[in-house]
């Protein structure tokens, strides 16, 4: 006999489905409820059945090899000059975990980037496993990123890992800087990952990356004036700071009003984008002029920006 959903016997074929509904009563309520006596055709008795046994997953057995024994280790390995790889083989050996091993390493005087070889020895290849396995040595970011980019992990790839690994942006900027990564190679990495432009930038500058070189990146990666200005706004630079950023790379308040003119906006508007992105108004008359507006056209600009009338003849006049 089949058994039903509930857990209840279904009943013989061609039972009333009332009978059915019934019994599903009686296993709810847990009593007895009397019936008329209805003809019944008697199942032949049917053994319980036997459950499965159970699989026991086995508990995870502890290091052989305690950290602090492999710390005492490591020393002694050190002080014997052995090379990183081979005393990462050793300690494996002698039964410590790959965490465990690496921070007994480095608390025996082995430089972030050599315990890259150490790695070797416990043949972790995936980038997600090894920044994992350096981060649960409790290794500083700092040493994280020196061993991944000894093992020749591009920017690009290190980037994910470790956000992958609840590691905040300005973190792992900080870390990769002080490991002499450029801004422009942290900021493509960022690009390519596809997070946020201006979040990326302000990870770079609380990151201790100079606004300059924030500014520098954003040119060399492609970007147009008006897009890095915005984004160097957004990234929390007062507007003072992001013209004198964008002067320290070679960009100026001239080449933002030509490439504005270029897209086919009028010179008031330029004129409201300059002023906005922190230009006085003797700077803003000039991008004007170099972006080829007439002396009457700048005059005009001016005015509305609310420059009064004698100091816009004089500006104009000092630019002839």
């Amino acid at each position: 006999m089949r058994k039903h959903k509930s857990g209840l016997p279904r009943p013989a074929s061609g039972a009333p489905v009332a009978r059915l509904c019934l019994g599903l009563l009686i296993a709810a309520s847990g009593g007895t409820v009397s019936q008329p006596a209805v003809a019944q055709r008697k199942s032949p008795p049917r053994a319980a059945p036997i459950a499965p046994a159970r699989a026991v997953a086995p508990a995870l057995a502890a290091p052989a090899l305690s950290r602090d024994a492999a710390e005492r280790r490591a020393i002694v390995l050190k002080a014997k000059a052995t090379d990183a790889e081979r005393a990462g083989l050793e300690l494996k050996h002698a039964g410590a975990s790959a965490p465990d091993a690496l921070a007994a390493l480095r608390a025996a005087g082995y430089k972030p980037a050599e315990l890259a070889g150490a790695l070797d020895a416990y043949a972790l290849r995936d980038s997600l496993q090894l920044a994992d396995t350096l981060q649960k040595a409790d290794l500083t970011m700092e040493d994280v990123v020196a061993a991944l980019l000894a093992r020749r992990m591009p920017v690009d790839e290190i980037v994910p890992v470790l956000t992958r690994l609840d590691m905040r942006a300005l973190a792992v900027a900080e870390a990769l800087r002080k490991n002499n990564v450029s801004a422009l190679e942290l900021l493509r990495a960022f690009d390519k990952n596809r997070m946020d432009p201006a979040e990326n930038v302000s990870a770079l500058l609380h990151g201790g990356y100079e606004a300059a070189q924030a500014a520098e990146a954003l040119k060399r990666a492609g970007w147009s004036v008006a897009t890095s200005a915005v984004t160097l706004r957004k990234a929390g630079l007062a507007p003072g700071a992001v013209t004198d950023a964008l002067g320290d790379a070679g960009l100026h308040a001239g080449d933002l009003a030509k490439e504005l003119r270029a897209q086919g906006n009028p010179y008031e508007k330029i004129a409201q984008a300059l002023v906005a992105t922190g230009y006085p108004a003797p700077k803003v008359a000039r991008a004007l002029k170099y972006a080829g507006a007439s002396a009457p056209l700048r005059a005009a600009a001016l005015k509305r920006m609310g420059v009064e009338p004698g100091t816009v003849v004089a500006i104009l006049r000092h630019q002839k």
